[in-house]
């Protein structure tokens, strides 16, 4: 059974939050995403559109999964036995399981993006990567966390050289953004180390996301 992090007591409610705060943002990035494909006919702009697409999904099944697992126990009137301890823990890990395969699948989305990759061998080959990393891994959590850091960690290599070759503001947006996504994945890797790292990690996630509305509104005005 795969471990399932939370943070302190005083975030409780607040991630739940946070997670649908995050849902919203992606689902809104990927709609003018999708308008502005619709706008220049670029390519690009609508497999963004599907890569936020698949983040928001991916926040949508946490947040359903948290709520109905606490509606759940609430009904119940607490967990009181092993069986519901069970089938408590297996739905979280179902819903969970579904949450970081669409997260990974977003990401490679952004790699073929950053790479323009072509070859649609290579993603197929992604995508099962991501699968095996959500369901096959000793111990998914970690795997899961550390595998799209390193996705992360490629995308923001690749926008780097992107903003020092057009050294605009939107692009530098996108940097920050991409990198407060990757402070969040360290933060969730080392959370056993302290609690408040999930709080913080939670954090760094939104404010990465707000800073993708920030970066189209950018895209609008020109």
């Amino acid at each position: 059974m795969q471990p399932v992090f939370t943070g302190p007591q005083w975030f409780s409610g607040v991630d739940h939050a946070f997670g649908i705060l995050s849902l919203l943002t992606a689902i809104f990035v990927a709609y003018y995403s999708y308008r502005i494909y619709r706008f220049t006919d670029q390519h690009k702009y609508r497999l963004m559109a599907l890569a936020f697409l698949l983040i928001g999904l991916s926040f949508g099944v946490k947040v359903l999964t948290d709520l109905g697992v606490r509606a759940q126990v609430t009904e119940m009137g607490g967990i009181q036995n092993l069986a519901q301890i069970v089938y408590i823990s297996s739905t979280l890990q179902s819903g969970y399981f579904a949450m970081r395969f669409f997260m990974l699948l977003g990401l490679v989305l952004f790699l073929k993006l950053a790479f323009d990759i072509r070859n649609n061998r290579i993603l197929v080959l992604l995508a099962f990567f991501s699968l095996m990393v959500t369901f096959s891994a000793h111990s998914t959590y970690y795997a899961y966390h550390i595998a799209a850091a390193v996705m992360l960690a490629f995308i923001i290599e690749f926008l780097i050289r992107n903003y020092f070759q057009k050294k605009t503001k939107a692009a530098g947006v996108v940097v920050a953004a991409f990198c407060l996504l990757l402070l969040g994945q360290l933060s969730f890797i080392f959370v056993t180390k302290s609690a408040k790292l999930y709080a913080l990690g939670e954090t760094l996630q939104l404010g990465g996301f707000v800073l993708f509305i920030v970066n189209h509104v950018l895209l609008l005005r020109r």
